[in-house]
Formats: structure tokens, sequence, C-alpha cells
């Protein structure tokens, strides 16, 4: 079963109101009704992906990291990580997601300097590099030549492919 969530409206404004600002709007949505409505008419399986690009993608990391038990595997691609106050790994502990199954992909492309998603992934995946237990649940993957727009792709097919 693949579920789509889009915004009705000017979706800027709202993009940005549900996935950067505090990752509630969008948790307390898909609490509130899109997983009972879900359960209710088509069960609920052991395994579950979400998968979410740029503020999206933001989103997926940011809820991977609070420890959410939602999700089973978290998938973000071309994440937003150089919005202000987005954390890097070590910022939120080893400790949050040491004792989960959960597991995280993080793709980005290698032509993203201009919107600096490229950088921001690199200081992460520098410190997810540099711990164990960051290695264990998190795969990190450049994309070379892909950019900010064409990401989405290539980093489904690598991530279906390995499944």
């Amino acid at each position: 079963l693949l579920v789509g969530i889009a915004h009705k409206g000017y979706f800027r404004e709202k993009r940005r109101r549900d996935l950067m600002e505090d990752n509630n709007n969008l948790k307390q949505l898909l609490d509130s009704s899109i997983v009972p409505y879900i359960k209710t008419k088509y069960g609920w399986s052991d395994e579950r992906i979400i998968i979410g690009h740029s503020f999206g993608g933001l989103w997926v990391y940011r809820s991977f990291f609070s420890a959410d038990t939602l999700f089973t595997t978290y998938l973000a691609i071309s994440p937003s990580l150089w919005v202000e106050g987005t954390k890097l790994p070590l910022e939120y502990g080893v400790e949050r997601i040491a004792n989960t199954n959960n597991k995280l992909y993080m793709f980005w492309g290698g032509d993203e300097e201009f919107n600096y998603v490229k950088g921001a992934c690199e200081k992460a995946d520098k410190q997810i590099m540099g711990n164990e237990i960051f290695v264990s649940k998190i795969k990190t993957n450049e994309l070379k030549g892909e950019s900010h727009n064409t990401t989405q792709t290539p980093a489904l097919i690598h991530f279906f492919s390995k499944q």
C-alpha cells in the first residue's frame, strides 16, 4: 500500500509549516486520522517506510532521530539539513536510536552545491561515519551528477534494488 500526502492551497506556506517548523503538524495528522484510517481499512504491516524529499526529507530525518516508532524505515532524499535549527546526528545523541531496529537511508545529489544540501549532508555523513552505532543504523549515498530536482528516481531505484 502506498499513501501520498499533498497540500491543498498555497503549498509553499503549508509545506514550511508542516515540514520545517517542529514536525508536530504532520505527526498529528498521521496519528489522528491517516494511520487510524489505514489500520481500519487495510490493516497494518510490520514494515512501514516513509519517504520524503527536500523539506519532506528533513521531516523524515528529524522523525528518525526523534525515535518515532510509527515507521521502521526512513528514506530522506536531498533533505534540507541546512535549515536553521536542524541538528547534526551527534547533537541528537546515539542513545535515541541505539535500541531501535529502525533504519535511515539518506541520499543527496553530487551537484547540490547551490542549495546547501550537499554541504549539510556531507557534514552529517562525516558524523555518521565516525560512530559505529550510527553506521549500523544509517546508510548514506551521494548520487554523483544528480541535482536537487533529479535525485528522487535514482535514490528510489538504489533503495528498492537493495531491498
